[in-house]
């Protein structure tokens, strides 16, 4: 299953889009004018480094990044750089695309800054019950925040029982680099919450339970495959949706990262199922089609508690997530 094919699916189907695609459009157009954008970047001498890369991708891979009508736009720039440079980093400052090379690549170049982060890795995080806060804008920031960060322990706790069952090298390094993503995500989200004058919850860690395999895969299941992959399917929405350019600033680096995770996800899944007898695959996917009606629920209940400063996605996009989810 690839995931940012299943997201374009639904939010065009949700409005998303609305450019005029017309009917005559070749979606495999290469583009040969020149393409540059810039990005809100933060560069502080102190804590961060000014970094450059140039990616080169064959002709196949530089045209999943293309609109319909063959163009690099300044959303698709920033999500090439973010998947394909290979580089963890804190802010894109620039995307640029200068035309194909002379052997037929597209060399694309990307312009960052690195800065320090700190966290720890720890697993059994408690959720979080209850968000304090003086509108329901913190209150959301706040229950963003304690997500980011319980994710960092998490993706550290889920990395260390997959080696324990001889996950490949790849799927592991693709946890720990998740890890990275929700530090900064967290960071993110804690200066939201100090800009607004409310107070970073508490994390409270507990102890590390030894877990058998099909307990790691209907975690997995359900707490990646579905919730996690709705999650990055919202943050796209909000992206385009939201009204709080706070929440855009933040989710345009966030919806990228959280689709890759969510492909993670899905990917420990199909290695995981594999390991498990007939009966325990039915037990996780009928755990699955029980998440999606919980999902459902919960997107009910956020789109009737958030204000006029955030839209939360609509009712049906859930719904048609969960249609295609477990499909």
């Amino acid at each position: 299953m690839q995931i940012h094919f299943l997201f374009a699916s639904l939010l065009t189907a949700c409005g998303t889009k609305t450019e005029d695609t017309g009917d005559s459009t070749d979606t495999g157009t290469i583009i040969t004018t020149e393409a540059s954008y810039t990005y809100e970047c933060y560069d502080d001498d102190d804590w961060c480094a000014s970094e450059e890369t140039t990616v080169t991708l064959n002709t196949e891979t530089f045209s999943s990044y293309l609109d319909v009508a063959g163009q690099l736009t300044e959303e698709s720039c920033s999500t090439l750089c973010f998947e394909e440079s290979g580089s963890y980093y804190d802010y894109l400052c620039a995307c640029d695309y200068s035309g194909a090379n002379s052997d037929g690549a597209h060399p694309v170049t990307c312009e960052y800054t690195m800065c320090a982060v700190e966290g720890r890795g720890h697993g059994n995080i408690s959720k979080l019950s209850e968000a304090a806060g003086t509108s329901e804008i913190n209150r959301y920031f706040v229950r963003a925040y304690h997500a980011e960060a319980s994710s960092v322990a998490a993706f550290v706790q889920l990395r260390a029982e997959l080696k324990q069952h001889d996950a490949p090298e790849e799927i592991l390094g693709r946890c720990m680099k998740a890890a990275i993503d929700e530090v900064h995500h967290a960071r993110m989200m804690a200066k939201l919450i100090r800009d607004s004058g409310e107070c970073i919850p508490e994390l409270d860690f507990g102890s590390v339970a030894k877990r058998s395999i099909f307990e790691i895969a209907l975690d997995n299941a359900v707490e990646g495959c579905i919730f996690e992959t709705y999650s990055a399917l919202k943050a796209h929405y909000q992206y385009k949706h939201a009204t709080d350019p706070r929440i855009v600033a933040v989710m345009k680096v966030i919806a990228p990262d959280e689709t890759r995770h969510a492909q993670l996800a899905w990917d420990i899944h199909h290695f995981l199922m594999s390991k498990l007898s007939q009966d325990e695959q039915k037990k996780i996917l009928d755990a699955q089609r029980e998440a999606t009606q919980q999902l459902i629920e919960q997107a009910r209940e956020e789109s009737e508690r958030v204000d006029e400063h955030m839209i939360a996605p609509p009712i049906h996009l859930a719904e048609l997530f969960s249609e295609k989810i477990v499909a």
